[in-house]
């Protein structure tokens, strides 16, 4: 039975028994099984299957407000009137914009659901993501058992009018710039009302230059962002044409909305430089020189620009005009296709500056829209690239200041893979004198330097001026270069070198001394150094030179300091010895000639003091030999009548060996002897005995003229001095010792000559340089000096290889003139000290035999004197005979004149001007 049927809005239950509720469904449904359809539902109508009679279900009220598609609410509800069955489903409805539900729908738009059979709760909606605006959207709360409050015109819903937003995208362009340059940044941030659709993108667009989107090609994106809310949309102007009606706009894909487009701006044409070229004009040492840049204005898509435009320089840093000048206010040139620098196309514009600083230079650029403001900017640019523009070269430390040459040659590692030069250039390299350098390529670089190779042998070093100005270049592909440029001193090669030195066998003279330089040896490099005698003790160096002993072996030391203040030393041995001057007098003896008819003996008594002292004694008749002994008592014999002898009484001098000294190895013994003639006759008077009368005349011997014989060569310079072996000699012999009043002639021989050999003998005899000391002078001669003999020339000339008369009579007689030579013999005949008797002369070599008149009134001498002259003839009997000397030194080229060492080169400039200080002895030693 039904009951409590109420149908009123505010009753919207009704009440039933269950027992009759039951039994009745049971009943009910197994009528209808054979009826029709419409039936059922209307008994189910009419009957409200599971509705409680007074039963409610009730939304709570909320609202007015707004909403946004996907926006979550909670609904409230509340039940009376009976409880709910278990699996009972609470379902929040949304009604359509107009605020209307469905009739009799419980399922439909249903945007949250509850479980539960609790008389009230809340219920979490969340409105559809997709959802049309509105403003009169309305929610109500069904349930699904007992199906309550689904009938839309007496349903209960929130009581209040929702209202639902369409999305909206609000960008803020108050920060975009008025003008961008291509490659410009551009930030937009944007707003949105409601979020949008998850997946969503945000897209910032850009317009053409007309602000038109739609354009071919357009718009163009400039940033895309996956995400439904608030954001930063941030791009870079893109490669464009120039313009100034560009515009932005925000675009959103899900839900397709587009905001508002921006005002209009400006997009710049690019402003760009070309790669620097070095112009190669830099400083030295510095990276001031420029680089040639071309700069372009072009469209960004390199469309062609219209001609006609003024773009002007307003201001620049790092740069210059090519004149090297201000750029201020320099118009960059419309390129028409014809003349335009390379890397420039028709239709752009462009300016040829030069860079001065390759790290950074910047330009500022005003365009043509009259505000005198500059809208093109390159900042920062830069040539800076390590493949092509090279870093300034650093000097090796060797070639920096100062630097001595440690050897003949050195080479020097030169890391900055340079090039070395007396100019600015790679081509057609110069380097100084004495400097090589091998040039090979290298990774990167056109010319790439190896080590620097320095020939001591080759330097130039004038006195007080070692300088050298050299560049070091690096230079890469593109040919730009760097250079470094230093003015330094290199200082030729001072090596100290001193050889042992054996003067052996010297005539000494009182003022004899040694200049120790003759010590330097081959070896021995520039530099003015000191000697000092390390042993023995005691021994002084003047300038240089010492006063040698006889038989001392000198320990010397030479010392050099270069120009780089480092002492360096060499050490040698000198060993000395002299001729021994033997000399004596006869004590006791009558003076020779002496008559005598009986024998008679005397002494000899020696007034030197020479080694190892022998006496000999000869005759011209060897049927009257005399003797001496080792005492030096000479016995002579008797004679008969009319018999006369010369003796020939000799004392020899011989020098005791020395031992070694250094290298030097004990040397050849050294020896000289000194003659006298003792002449003694018997007369056919008994020597007076049987005169009648006897002589009132008292004996004169003839006071004939002195002379000053020089019968050697003598070289010698400031620095040593060595006498050759006797050269010239002349020798007159007579056939008698005495010749008798009544003898109207006396005979003999003469010869003059050299060493008294054969002229014809050219090819024997002894070298030059085999003679005591002066196989020094040739040893020096024939060293090498820098890799070549310029002693040579002089060692030829002077004939070390040569025999002593291949050197007279076929080298020096080449070279110093003269006439040839000659000899003159003349004759004393009557004992008054005056040559009056020509005997003979000719050319040199001269020899012959003589008989001149005895014109001596009483007792008294017949001199005859041999002269002989060479390489001029004497012109008298006296003193130096008349005879020209020659000075060698001034017959030969300077070139050839023996350098040995610094000492001897200033010997021979101060020669040319002072020649008495240096060189040659004057005179007689000349010849």
């Amino acid at each position: 039975m039904i009951k409590n049927l109420n149908s009123s809005k505010g009753n919207k239950s009704i009440e039933t028994h269950d027992s009759f509720r039951n039994s009745f469904l049971t009943s009910l449904i197994s009528f209808l099984k054979d009826q029709s359809v419409p039936l059922v539902i209307g008994l189910l109508l009419i009957f409200g299957i599971g509705r409680v009679e007074g039963q409610t279900l009730t939304t709570d009220n909320f609202g007015p407000t707004t909403m946004c598609p996907g926006d979550m609410v909670s609904v409230g509800f509340n039940v009376t009137g009976g409880s709910m069955n278990a699996g009972n489903v609470f379902r929040v409805q949304l009604s359509d914009a107009a605020g209307n539900f469905p009739d009799n729908d419980n399922s439909s738009n249903v945007i949250g659901t509850l479980t539960s059979s609790a008389p009230s709760g809340t219920i979490s909606a969340t409105f559809p993501s997709v959802l049309p605006p509105g403003t009169n959207y309305r929610v109500r709360v069904v349930s699904t058992d007992p199906v309550l409050n689904n009938l839309n015109a007496s349903d209960d819903d929130n009581g209040n009018d929702l209202t639902v937003q369409a999305r909206t995208i609000t960008p803020d362009y108050s920060s975009l710039n008025a003008t961008y340059d291509i490659g410009g940044s551009i930030s937009v941030n944007y707003t949105v009302n409601c979020l949008f659709i998850p997946g969503n993108h945000f897209i910032l667009e850009l317009s053409d230059a007309t602000g038109n989107f739609t354009s071919p090609g357009y718009p163009l994106t400039l940033d895309d962002q996956t995400t439904n809310a608030n954001g930063t949309l941030s791009g870079t102007i893109p490669s464009v044409p120039s313009g100034s009606g560009y515009r932005v706009r925000v675009r959103a894909t899900n839900p397709a909305v587009t905001s508002v487009v921006s005002a209009a701006f400006a997009i710049n044409p690019d402003l760009v430089a070309s790669d620097c070229a070095c112009n190669n004009d830099q400083t030295p040492n510095n990276d001031d020189g420029t680089y040639s840049v071309t700069l372009t204005i072009r469209n960004g898509d390199n469309s062609a620009m219209a001609s006609g435009l003024s773009y002007r320089v307003t201001a620049g840093s790092g740069v210059v005009s090519t004149s090297k000048g201000s750029i201020l206010n320099a118009l960059f040139t419309y390129c028409n296709g014809i003349g335009c620098p390379s890397g420039v196309s028709s239709g752009e514009y462009y300016l040829v500056v030069y860079v001065t600083d390759e790290n950074s230079f910047s330009i500022d650029v005003d365009g043509p829209d009259g505000n005198n403001a500059a809208e093109l900017f390159l900042v920062g640019a830069s040539c800076d690239n390590a493949d092509r523009y090279p870093a300034l070269p650093v000097f090796p430390a060797e070639l920096m200041g100062e630097f001595c040459m440690p050897d003949v040659t050195f080479s020097i590692n030169n890391p900055s893979q340079g090039v070395f030069s007396e100019v600015n250039s790679l081509s057609n390299i110069q380097l100084p004198s004495g400097f090589s350098q091998t040039v090979t390529p290298g990774p990167g670089m056109s010319m790439n330097g190896g080590a620097v190779n320095l020939n001591n042998n080759d330097l130039v070093q004038a006195d007080n001026n070692p300088y050298y100005d050299l560049y070091m270049i690096s230079q890469a592909e593109n040919g730009c270069r760097m250079s470094a440029f230093n003015q330094m001193n290199i200082y030729k090669l001072i090596r100290p070198a001193l050889g042992d030195v054996g003067l052996y066998c010297s005539s000494a003279l009182p003022t004899d001394s040694v200049d120790l330089s003759i010590m330097l040896a081959p070896e021995n490099e520039g530099g003015f150094g000191t000697y000092e005698v390390l042993s023995p003790s005691g021994v002084t160096v003047v300038n240089g030179k010492i006063v040698p002993e006889h038989g001392t072996c000198y320990h010397v030391r030479y010392t050099v300091v270069d120009s780089c203040g480092v002492s360096r030393t060499a050490e040698a041995y000198l060993q000395t010895t002299f001729k021994p001057k033997p000399a004596f007098d006869f004590s006791g003896a009558p003076v020779s000639p002496v008559c005598t008819t009986d024998a008679i003996s005397f002494n000899v008594t020696r007034t030197s003091t020479g080694q190892n002292p022998v006496y000999s004694i000869s005759s011209n008749n060897a049927s009257y030999p005399g003797s001496i002994t080792s005492g030096g008592v000479v016995t002579l014999p008797q004679i008969p009548e009319d018999v006369s002898v010369i003796y020939n009484i000799c004392l020899t001098e011989t020098n005791d060996a020395v031992t070694t000294c250094g290298s030097l190895v004990e040397n050849d013994t050294c020896a000289t002897t000194v003659c006298r003639k003792f002449v003694i006759y018997r007369d056919r008077y008994n020597c007076g005995a049987d005169n009648l009368f006897a002589s009132q005349c008292v004996e004169n011997e003839p006071d004939l003229c002195p002379t000053d014989p020089t019968p050697g060569l003598n070289f010698s310079c400031s620095f040593f001095q060595i006498n050759s072996p006797d050269i010239l000699t002349s020798e007159v012999n007579f056939s008698t010792g005495v010749a008798g009043c009544k003898d109207e002639f006396v005979e003999g021989d003469f010869e003059v000559s050299f060493f008294g050999l054969n002229p014809n003998a050219l090819g024997g005899g002894k070298k030059i340089k085999d003679f005591p000391g002066i196989g020094t002078v040739c040893d020096v001669l024939n060293f090498e000096i820098l890799g070549w003999r310029p002693l040579a020339p002089i060692y030829e000339l002077l004939g070390c290889d040569k025999t002593i008369l291949q050197f007279i009579l076929g080298i020096i007689s080449n070279i110093a003139g003269g006439d040839g030579g000659g000899y003159l013999v003349m004759a004393d005949t009557d004992s008054d000290g005056v040559f009056d008797y020509l005997v003979d002369q000719g050319d040199f070599p001269g020899t012959g035999t003589f008989q001149i008149p005895n014109n001596v009134k009483g007792s008294g001498y017949i001199s005859v004197r041999a002269v002989g002259g060479w390489v001029n003839s004497p012109i008298d009997m006296c003193g130096d005979f008349g005879v020209e000397g020659v000075n060698l030194l001034d017959l030969l080229p300077i070139g050839s004149i023996p350098i040995v060492g610094p000492p001897i080169k200033k010997c021979l400039r101060i020669r040319r001007m002072f020649p008495e200080y240096c060189i040659f002895s004057r005179g007689n030693r000349e010849n």
